[in-house]
């Protein structure tokens, strides 16, 4: 594939709809299986090298509430005490329940520690959260093509940045996929102007309800 370079200027549909997704509603309501590596570089050191893989496991009640019940598995190479195997029963972003490694988390304690998981397994999408891509596309250079992911063939947005010192971004390459009415974040390299921090985030792969 040899995307070619188009004005930035005709890419506004490519930015409609965007889904990072940086919280839970938008996970459970647009896909139903994603797999994703992040590594982090603090300065000559990785700080995270995980694989994250979400999975949409359906509808379930929970003290007659119904909530959304879903799995995250975390492999990290380099922090061996985060848990691999946990269940959510979410009813919109509150924890109704929560599992980790077989064991039932009681109520009081799974909000906090919820919310530092999911604040882990969300992190990428933090980071990328806090700029307005559409802008940065026109600061940028813009290229598009097709890629067959899974097993649909989606639209694909590249958007190349560098330095932009108002952004605090030395480098960055963020590639969008749009598929239907949704568009969503498949990868990014980010390097930081301003901290020796080196972010490294793509999608393996991911299935849509």
């Amino acid at each position: 594939m040899s995307p070619s370079i188009i004005d930035a200027q005709n890419n506004d549909e490519a930015f409609e709809d965007l889904e990072l997704p940086s919280n839970v509603d938008e996970l459970v309501k647009n896909f139903s299986y994603m797999s994703y590596d992040v590594v982090v570089i603090r300065g000559d050191q990785k700080s995270q090298d995980s694989t994250i893989e979400y999975g949409y496991l359906g509808k379930e009640n929970v003290e007659n509430v119904e909530t959304d019940k879903v799995s995250f598995q975390i492999k990290d190479s380099l922090n061996k005490d985060i848990p691999a195997d946990m269940l959510f029963w979410f009813d919109g972003s509150d924890i109704k329940k929560m599992e980790v490694e077989g064991e039932i988390i009681p109520t009081q304690v799974a909000g906090v520690m919820g919310d530092r998981v999911l604040s882990a397994i969300f992190s990428p999408f933090y980071t990328l959260s806090e700029y307005d891509i559409d802008k940065l596309s026109k600061m940028g250079k813009v290229s598009h093509s097709k890629e067959k992911f899974g097993e649909e063939n989606i639209d694909i947005t590249i958007i190349e940045v560098q330095n932009i010192p108002e952004y605090e971004i030395e480098s960055i390459i963020t590639k969008i996929g749009k598929y239907k009415n949704v568009s969503f974040v498949l990868s990014y390299n980010y390097v930081s102007s301003e901290e020796d921090l080196k972010i490294k985030f793509e999608v393996n792969d991911i299935k849509f309800h």
